[in-house]
């Protein structure tokens, strides 16, 4: 204890000790490290609750087995199969004694019509697989959906495709933005319909087509609004990519069940994805649930006992009532919410609306067939059957021509143009009919922006030379613009003079590819659209001569197509020839083509420059119209008042206008294009000139699925009266050919038939037996509605005449603003002996009508027009037939195919 009271006492426990505020701030940073640290506790997460989809607890429970192994041994069955064979025998000849014993007159005996409404399920409802009123909705881009939806108004929207179906009428919605997959099926199913009676429909005679943006407000709309409550309110469409989301989601909504003993066992593997044919199988009852739809398939072998327990369970099924509170969309009402009227995703009770109905297989109806991916229809395929020849007509032939009545009405349609839901017009101003309200809107030009694009570079132009394009380059152009309401119209014609602004600026891309730019120009220009377009407004593609009439009016009639690229400025031509397009005032342009007589046209009005001397001259066609002369004019003061670079002058040239007719050309003139020959360009100088009141028209005529058809072709800047140059020569040549079209000029009338191309190493037998028979067949029925067009068309009847490509003569070609020839077309109908001149449209339909050749006549090569190299024998009368072959048509027709083959080839008919 001493020496620890020493030890202690020798220490000193007091010390002085400095302390600053630093020492107390280095203490308090410490001291997070000594405190003890706060643990966060989190809350214990609530197991998510049971789903009550009785699907989804099925597949979460492990006691059922997927699978099974049954051993068969087949005696049994065996046996039966003899047993009821020997019954069967047994039966039929009683029945066969029966029958050679009646005498009774069968031919009185009427047989009861089957009717599918009549099928009762086992409780005692209609157990048809459609409704007497049923709303279809056609929606979809890839695979494109075909789905039962509410008989309402509130179903209805603008960005698809309805079908209205009763047991007498077929309407058809088609709205305004409906892609062009929707409105294809749209007008498949409705034919379908109306040609098998299908889904009830039997006793449709036609089609009722509403178009939402045309003949919304006719009788047949209003037929259609009733039916659907009387109420013509509806949705606008929905965003571009809803079509794909609800392909997706819908198909999730799917489920397939079997049919086992007396219950049902969900297929897990075919359910939540678009059907496909391969999962059904003839022995077995399965029960699909569309949501709206559901249906009890039953395989032609299954038992009857399994079909009616298969109907029974299908129904308790749709009496259970639905739940799709799993799922990202309710299949009963897709696209409408609960809120805005729609149905909830559960509930106890399926709409009345709805299907449950039974279908057998091969006796489906087309609305369950549309739900699979890859329904093998019949009527769809190409199948290969050998045809005995009778002598008869084949299948081809049974062709008919075209309805005239039809093509000789009018389109009254304005040229439109959409760009983000709004409708453009030409881009000044468009009238809209809202419900009987016209509604005029006025659309106001904020900037315009243009660059010209290489495949190597872009940059900007100057406000100078916005709408001088050239053939060989590309270019993008920038327009801001805003659409302003001005007045509202009544039905008694009153407007309101009030102007109103209509949401924000927009702005609209538009890339122009020349007809001579090089493949990679064009794909840099459309690249190059998407990288300038900061607004992520629309992107229009504009090829040379195929430019929408509002394009053309943002350069205020000053737009000018020059020959060559901008890169090649120094070496342009002292002497420039252009042609005056286009009637209206904003939309005319100028467009350059080579310096010499062959490319005048007496019914134009031109150009010609000469940039050394500053002298241009304004030559007026004897026959062109006063549109184009007061736009010619109009251009040619400008040009004199601004000097564009691009046209050779500069901003210190004096240029000097002088205003020319045909026939009164100073020497200077003709002295620049070469040659003074006016029949280079066949004038029209001596031809009495006619008042310019018919407006021209062009047809397309081509058989498609067996039907022959004509479309009428609109330009994408049509003028509503008489025009110059309605058409352009690519129009014909860029089809696919060999093809044909009609063009209307009023006094004359001309069908100008394309070239069979030529194979090459890439391309083979492109000009087949059977293709060639199939366009002489063409031709034939268009000759036929051509003539039959002229008859019925007013006015007097036309000259007819027929042209062929490659061959057209020059009273054809200077029907366009500009013709190039075309080699390829040229060299193939001069081998298929083509005629370089114009020829009788009724005496070609004599020709190809004749049936009867002699047998000297079908050894010429090449072959009489029309002849199908083939059939070569059916052209022979009946006695030639007899002397070439040594047996009747009869006797030839009994032979197998593979001796007709041979026959005619040891007879030189082959």
């Amino acid at each position: 204890m001493d020496d620890a009271a020493e030890f202690f006492a020798s220490t000193s426990l007091r010390e002085n000790i400095e302390l600053t505020s630093e020492d107390f701030d280095d203490i308090f940073m410490q001291s997070a490290n000594l405190l003890p640290m706060a643990s966060k506790i989190k809350p214990k997460r609530k197991l998510a609750s049971k789903s009550t989809n009785p699907y989804r607890a099925l597949q979460m429970r492990q006691d059922i087995k997927s699978e099974y192994t049954e051993t068969k041994t087949n005696i049994a069955e065996q046996e039966i199969k003899r047993l009821n064979k020997n019954k069967v025998k047994e039966q039929a000849t009683r029945s066969a004694l029966a029958g050679l014993a009646i005498k009774e007159d069968i031919n009185k005996v009427s047989l009861k019509k089957a009717n599918h409404s009549e099928v009762k399920n086992p409780g005692g409802m209609s157990a048809a697989p459609y409704k007497d009123l049923m709303l279809i909705q056609i929606k979809g881009r890839r695979h494109v959906e075909m789905r039962l939806v509410n008989p309402s108004h509130k179903s209805v929207n603008s960005g698809d495709c309805f079908l209205l179906v009763t047991k007498n009428k077929i309407f058809q919605w088609m709205g305004e933005f409906a892609n062009l997959m929707e409105r294809s099926k749209a007008a498949d199913l409705t034919s379908y319909i109306l040609a098998k009676k299908d889904i009830g429909c039997t006793l449709a005679k036609s089609v009722e087509t509403i178009e939402e943006n045309k003949n919304h407000m006719s009788r047949n709309a209003a037929e259609f609004w009733k039916l659907l409550g009387g109420n013509r309110s509806y949705s606008r469409c929905g965003p571009a990519e809803e079509d794909e989301l609800y392909e997706d989601y819908i198909a999730e909504t799917n489920a397939v069940y079997e049919v086992m003993g007396s219950e049902l066992n969900p297929i897990v593997e075919f359910s939540g994805q678009v059907p496909r044919y391969d999962m059904l199988s003839d022995d077995k009852v399965l029960i699909f649930d569309f949501g709206t739809e559901v249906y009890a398939w039953c395989g032609k072998l299954a038992s009857m006992e399994l079909r009616k327990t298969g109907l029974k369970l299908a129904r308790v099924l749709f009496q259970a009532g639905y739940d799709y509170t799993d799922y990202d969309i309710n299949p009963m009402s897709p696209l409408t919410l609960p809120e805005a009227g729609g149905l909830p995703k559960k509930a106890d009770k399926r709409p009345d609306w709805a299907i449950c109905g039974k279908v057998t297989a091969n006796m489906e109806t087309l609305l369950f067939k549309e739900k699979f991916f890859d329904w093998p229809e019949a009527s769809r395929l190409i199948q290969v059957k050998e045809v005995q020849n009778t002598g008869s007509s084949s299948p081809v032939e049974e062709l008919k021509a075209f309805d005239v009545d039809k093509m000789v009405v009018r389109s009254t349609d304005p040229v439109t143009l959409v760009l983000e839901n709004s409708n453009v017009g030409r881009g000044d101003q468009w009238v809209e009919d809202d419900d009987g309200l016209k509604r005029q809107y006025a659309i106001e030009t904020l900037g315009v922006r243009m660059w010209h694009v290489s495949a190597t570079d872009y940059y900007l132009l100057t406000e100078d030379s916005h709408g001088q394009l050239y053939d060989g380059d590309t270019y993008v152009v920038r327009w801001q613009y805003q659409i302003k309401q001005s007045g509202v119209r009544s039905l008694k014609g009153n407007a309101s003079k009030r102007q109103t602004q209509l949401g924000r600026e927009r702005c609209a891309y538009f890339f122009w590819q020349g007809a001579q730019s090089t493949i990679n120009d064009k794909g840099a220009s459309a690249l190059m659209t998407v990288e300038l377009d900061e607004e992520n407004g629309p992107q229009v593609r504009v090829e040379q001569g195929l430019e929408p009439a509002c394009f053309l009016s943002l350069f205020n009639g000053h737009m000018i197509t020059h020959l060559g690229k901008r890169e090649n400025d120094g070496q342009k031509d002292t002497h420039k020839l252009y042609i005056v397009q286009h009637e209206h005032e904003r939309e005319a342009s100028l467009l350059e083509v080579v310096a010499c007589a062959d490319n005048l046209r007496s019914r134009g009005v031109f150009l010609y420059i000469n940039t050394q001397t500053g002298c241009l001259f304004l030559w007026y066609g004897s026959h062109a119209p006063q549109t184009l002369k007061s736009n010619g004019s109009k251009i040619a003061s400008w040009i004199s008042e601004t000097c564009p670079l691009e046209v050779g002058l500069n901003h210190d040239s004096t240029v000097k206008v002088v205003k020319i007719n045909e026939g009164s050309e100073p020497v200077e003139f003709f002295k620049g294009l070469r040659s003074e020959d006016r029949k280079k360009y066949d004038s029209l100088l001596k031809v009495p000139c006619s008042k310019h009141e018919y407006v021209p028209r062009m047809f397309h005529m081509s058989s498609v699925n067996m039907v022959f058809q004509v479309q009428e072709m609109f330009s994408l800047a049509r003028y509503e009266g008489y025009s110059a140059f309605p058409f352009l020569q690519c129009q014909l040549y860029k089809q696919h050919q060999p093809a044909i079209n009609l063009l209307d000029f009023g006094e004359d009338v001309y069908l100008w038939q394309g070239w069979w191309p030529r194979g090459s190493e890439e391309i083979e037998n492109v000009s087949a037996g059977s293709a060639r028979s199939r366009h002489t067949v063409d031709r034939k029925l268009a000759l036929e509605t051509a003539i039959n067009y002229c008859k019925a068309r007013d006015g007097p009847t036309p000259n007819m005449y027929c042209v062929y490509g490659g061959k057209e003569p020059l009273q054809f070609t200077n029907r366009f603003a500009c013709w190039e020839a075309v080699e390829e077309a040229s060299v193939a109908s001069t081998l298929d002996n083509r005629p370089s001149t114009l020829e009788d449209m009724q005496l070609c339909f004599q020709r190809l009508s004749k049936s009867v050749y002699t047998f000297e006549e079908l050894q010429q090569r090449p072959l009489p027009d029309g002849v199908n190299p083939n059939k070569l024998e059916t052209y022979l009368s009946d006695k030639e037939f007899y002397e070439v072959l040594k047996m009747t048509r009869e006797e030839f027709s009994a032979l197998p195919g593979w001796k007709q083959t041979n026959l005619r080839k040891e007879s030189k008919l082959f």
